[in-house]
């Protein structure tokens, strides 16, 4: 009994520790999403160097008063000249 109890609460403190977007399961190819409540306005694709491409996806809910910007990087680890490297804003 012990042994299930001690997996069950790795497991959860190992859950909790992930951040909620691990979880979301939304398609923001243009015109098509899994989720109803945002919608597509816009996906623009930038080169950023050899292996690497910005996106830039706006998107709104179906009211239209709540527009959200993201952006995300692609990056091909394949890519010998590609590297990534872990920092936060104070380095």
């Amino acid at each position: 009994m012990k042994k299930v109890f001690r997996n069950a609460l790795a497991l959860a403190l190992v859950l909790c520790m992930l951040p909620l977007s691990a979880f979301a399961a939304v398609d923001y190819n243009l015109g098509t999403t899994n989720c109803n409540y945002y919608k597509l306005i816009s996906k623009t694709d930038y080169n950023l160097a050899p292996g690497a491409i910005e996106s830039e996806i706006i998107i709104n809910d179906e009211t239209g008063n709540n527009r959200n910007v993201i952006h995300a990087i692609e990056v091909d680890l394949t890519n010998p000249n590609i590297s990534v490297m872990p920092t936060n804003k104070n380095i």
